[in-house]
């Protein structure tokens, strides 16, 4: 009988890990941060947990929409910076043309060249969603104009094959002016 009661008490734990783990995830799409407040007070780590796609919840946040649950994770401690194969919180911001919440992981020092699975990086991202004010933040901010995607394309390549003048122009000026990675000026 103690077995029995040890046996199911050891299940019912991983059973309730488990839930929790796919709470946190469903929690960050709806952008529910009470449930979310609740799941990291019961286990801190819940913040750092990543589903089978690779995504953890700040990701998940980011591809939803959900502005104010990812400053909420990000508040909480979430790694701006995780790395995945299926690219950064960054990307999935710019991916999904959210220029607010772009901006707040900008000012938080997320990486700005990180690549994914395709070899995007967000400027790419912002680029060929033709947003103008994330292109400039993106720039400003020092992304790389001349890293090369899967395709072998760069943001300033995708730039110039669109027919939106301001983004041409705009990327067109800083690559005149040097900028590359991280905002360093190349005097070459």
């Amino acid at each position: 009988m103690w077995i029995k009661s040890l046996v199911f008490l050891g299940s019912s734990l991983v059973v309730g890990a488990n839930a929790q783990a796919q709470d946190v995830f469903e929690s960050a799409r709806k952008g529910d941060i009470k449930q979310l407040k609740k799941l990291i007070e019961l286990n801190r780590d819940t913040i750092n947990k990543v589903n089978q796609m690779g995504f953890d919840p700040l990701m998940i946040a980011c591809y939803r929409g959900q502005t104010k649950c990812a400053l909420f994770l990000i508040k909480q401690g979430a790694n701006v910076n995780r790395p995945s194969e299926e690219g950064s919180a960054l990307q999935a911001a710019c991916y999904q043309n959210n220029t607010k919440l772009a901006k707040m992981l900008v000012d938080k020092h997320a990486a700005l060249n990180t690549q994914g699975p395709d070899g995007n990086t967000a400027l790419m991202y912002a680029v060929l969603n033709q947003n103008l004010k994330l292109v400039k933040i993106l720039v400003e901010a020092g992304s790389d104009l001349t890293k090369t995607n899967k395709d072998n394309q760069t943001a300033y390549s995708l730039a110039m094959s669109l027919a939106n003048t301001e983004i041409q122009k705009l990327v067109k000026s800083h690559r005149e002016l040097g900028y590359l990675d991280q905002g360093v000026l190349n005097i070459n």
